[in-house]
């Protein structure tokens, strides 16, 4: 339940018509009481203090017209301007960052506060009435829709002030490493589970029988609900060992699952099962770390591609990348043996391992960097910094091997003696630091 109500939270964040919708509504519920509290006696003694600016029904009409048409245009301005910015972040910085485009609340609010100050301007324009058996000008109605004109033009030049910002790629690349410092941040701490109990689960399942569960759909394996998983293999009296994780994508005959301790699977039990998987067609930030450092490596890969060359924004990458990791050696991975309240195993989840997120940083970084000097000299520097913080031997050969393969890939490529002697020289340094380490 919970995995599903963060993965709606995600969704309804990330669209871009919740908050101008909810605005929009909210407009019209605020020019109905306004129009109402005009005909109240409170409108009449407030009526008496402004009486020296009030304006007649041709000037209620005239400034809510101009309101009105202001703001339309206005809006129509704000809709193109972030088309232009998704147009320049799609193409430049990589089209899975739009997201965080459409997400911008300040893009929300923005159209949102122009399209309900058009639709309240309609709605007072049209109560006001000047006739030979009748005249009423709500003035307090027009002294909001006044309000509302300031407040968005105020808003407009932050607008304009926001968006200048976050096309930068400096502030890109701060900003999706943000969002995987939140993502490392939601994942639970590190059970009771080491790898000798994960060990003896495993030995006790070995002569268990085992019928496979299909996801019954295509898609990328959004968002999985553990703890709706627990439940439902305690109450079938069973083990679920997930064989897929968040991220991957799964056609309708993979093994998404295997129930152990039935030799036949009820269809109510394979449905209920994925019943709490979310398939979608596109990968999220809810449960899948990778997919945020992929954000990083394709905002690198660009940089580093030969149309582009920009090497200081791909170490910049490189550099939030070592700093998520380094949270991951301190923090540990959470465990993915889920236990009920009696404490039997109920759930393995298909494991996620420090191995899996250096790969996922570091693989297409050190490939796109093999003629970049500076950019290799760079992750071999990351490497060091992350081989001080490493707690166990696992650990410490997976950053010997990225450092292995950084070095081979580099001094491949590079003909300059001096810059063969900085790889190694970070090489020898990074070694040293493993093996400090390891004392």
């Amino acid at each position: 339940m919970f995995a599903k109500l963060n993965y709606l939270r995600d969704q309804l964040h990330t669209s871009f018509w919740l908050v101008p919708g909810t605005m929009t509504i909210a407009a019209v519920v605020a020019a109905l009481g306004m129009l109402w509290l005009d005909t109240t006696p409170l409108a009449e003694a407030i009526g008496e203090w402004t009486a020296p600016s009030a304006v007649g029904a041709d000037g209620a009409r005239l400034v809510l017209s101009t309101i009105a048409g202001s703001m339309i245009t206005v809006a129509s301005l704000v809709f193109s301007m972030t088309l232009v910015a998704l147009t320049l972040a799609a193409s430049s910085i990589g089209a899975r960052l739009l997201d965080s485009y459409i997400a911008s609340r300040v893009n929300q609010i923005a159209l949102g506060l122009f399209l309900a100050t058009f639709l309240y301007s309609l709605i007072v324009l049209r109560a006001v009435i000047d006739d030979r058996s009748m005249t009423f000008v709500p003035h307090l109605s027009v002294s909001l829709a006044m309000l509302l004109a300031i407040l968005s033009f105020g808003w407009l030049i932050y607008f304009i002030h926001d968006l200048a910002k976050s096309i930068q790629v400096d502030n890109v690349v701060a900003r999706v490493s943000g969002e995987l410092r939140t993502a490392l941040a939601r994942m639970p701490d590190p059970g009771p589970d080491g790898s000798a109990q994960a060990a003896l689960h495993q030995e006790v399942r070995a002569g268990m029988p085992r019928c496979p569960v299909n996801p019954g759909g295509s898609g990328y394996i959004q968002a999985i609900d553990a703890h709706g998983l627990v439940e439902v293999a305690r109450e079938h009296d069973v083990i679920i060992e997930m064989r897929r994780r968040p991220g991957q994508f799964v056609i309708p005959t993979s093994a998404l699952a295997a129930v152990a301790g039935t030799s036949e699977l009820d269809e109510r039990l394979g449905e209920q099962i994925r019943n709490k998987v979310i398939l979608g067609p596109k990968r999220t930030a809810t449960q899948d770390i990778e997919f945020s450092i992929a954000q990083l490596v394709e905002i690198a890969a660009r940089a580093l591609s030969p149309g582009v060359n920009d090497f200081y924004t791909a170490i910049a990458c490189v550099d939030h990348l070592a700093a998520a990791l380094a949270v991951v050696l301190e923090k540990g991975l959470p465990s993915n043996l889920l236990h009920d309240e009696v404490g039997r195993l109920r759930v393995e989840l298909h494991p996620l391992a420090f191995e899996d997120l250096a790969d996922a940083a570091f693989n297409a970084i050190r490939q796109d960097a093999r003629n970049n000097v500076a950019v290799s000299i760079r992750l071999l520097e990351g490497l060091t910094m992350l081989a001080t913080c490493a707690p166990t031997a696992a650990e410490r050969d997976v950053l010997e091997r990225h450092g292995r393969l950084i070095t081979a890939d580099a001094l491949r490529e590079t003909e300059n003696d001096k810059d063969r002697g900085d790889i190694e020289q970070r090489s020898a340094a990074l070694r040293d630091a493993l093996a400090s380490a390891a004392v």
